[in-house]
């Protein structure tokens, strides 16, 4: 059986190409949700029609929002997985196989844990990215280095993710495949992706939720700076994630950005929506990579506001680094259509990850 263990909203979205891969060619799967991010997990799985009949979830109910509140979860989580039996039997069904996680957040950790000490064999798709800075950015970097030091088998979304795994000593257990399953989503929701109503081009779109930045006064406040600068050149789309709309509120800069005339604020939308936005933007500015990722598919201008970054996708082509300096974002900031490239195309990732699987006998096709 195919254990995938998922527990944000950036994991379901990129491992739904490859479920989607399992289901076309009925290959057993068990769809394990830790319920690091429950409620938009949820709204996902109606989003993209998806009821797994094979599903055990930790969900706590709700999105986990706050550093107290995942350090809370995270022990819970761990502790729990500390009970082989209950753990080989209730959340991996009896059943071996291999177990899939994602990236470098908390529940890539615990997905891992959990594999392991179920004696399964865990695969690390998305593996090799490095920003080799323990501190930009920060779990993640960590976090990736010990997924991949402990995981089986590793899979790279690019030669540079490979090449990074070959010089760790990681050669024997890394493979390479084309490109990062994100792909196959932007693929599969580009043609719904149209705008929210009340949004007219042309706008700027903000999106900011990194630790580093929201949880740093002084970063947030360089955050706040940056709209204002542009706000003053576009209309500006900021769409807020819950923990970004209440670190605003708590550093007292919320009701800056509210009386800006050419602002226009939004909660969380669905991944069809937000796709909408950055595909009619005339440019983005963010600090996600998945967002990187999705600017780069479309060649929209990308200003990043990060000091490092883990991820290739358009580094010297779409994608500005901020380095969080106001001089480099207004330099962006003139310049941005000298940064607006064609759309990228390419195979399905997702479908050159379960032919391996399948290839290498690790699952029945």
């Amino acid at each position: 059986m195919v254990h995938i263990v998922i527990g944000t909203k950036a994991q379901f979205i990129k491992m739904y190409p490859v479920i989607k891969q399992l289901e076309e060619r009925n290959i057993e799967f068990n769809f394990i949700n830790l319920g690091q991010h429950s409620d938009t997990i949820r709204s996902l799985c109606r989003e993209f029609g998806f009821s797994p009949s094979l599903q055990r979830s930790f969900s706590p109910g709700s999105d986990i929002s706050s550093l107290a509140g995942g350090i809370v979860w995270m022990g819970k989580m761990a502790a729990k997985s500390f009970n082989k039996s209950w753990l080989r039997r209730h959340i991996f069904r009896g059943k071996k196989g291999i177990c899939l996680i994602h990236g470098d957040t908390a529940s890539t950790l615990l997905g891992l844990l959990m594999g392991k000490l179920a004696g399964i064999r865990v695969v690390h798709i998305e593996a090799g990215l490095r920003s080799y800075n323990m501190w930009e950015p920060f779990p993640e970097e960590i976090v990736r280095l010990l997924a991949m030091k402990f995981a089986d088998l590793l899979f790279a979304p690019s030669l540079w993710a490979y090449d990074n795994l070959c010089r760790m000593g990681y050669k024997r257990k890394a493979v390479l495949f084309s490109g990062n399953t994100s792909f196959d989503v932007f693929k599969l929701d580009l043609n719904d992706a149209v705008l929210p109503e009340g949004i007219s081009s042309p706008f700027a779109l903000v999106s900011i939720h990194r630790m580093e930045n929201i949880f740093s006064r002084r970063r947030l406040r360089i955050v706040v700076e940056v709209v204002k600068m542009a706000e003053k050149r576009f209309k500006v789309v900021f769409v807020q994630h819950p923990p970004t709309a209440r670190a605003l509120c708590r550093f007292n800069m919320q009701e800056e950005l509210e009386v800006l005339p050419n602002l226009t604020m939004f909660s969380l939308l669905a991944h069809r929506d937000f796709l909408g936005l950055l595909r009619h933007c005339e440019l983005v500015i963010t600090d996600g990579g998945s967002v990187q990722e999705e600017a780069y598919y479309l060649g929209r201008p990308c200003l990043l506001m990060r000091k490092a970054t883990e991820r290739t996708e358009g580094i010297g082509e779409n994608v500005f680094i901020s380095y969080m300096d106001s001089k480099r974002v207004e330099e962006f900031l003139k310049t941005y259509r000298s940064f607006e490239r064609g759309m990228i195309k390419g195979a399905s990732p997702a479908q050159e990850i379960v032919d391996f699987l399948i290839r290498e006998r690790l699952v029945n096709g």
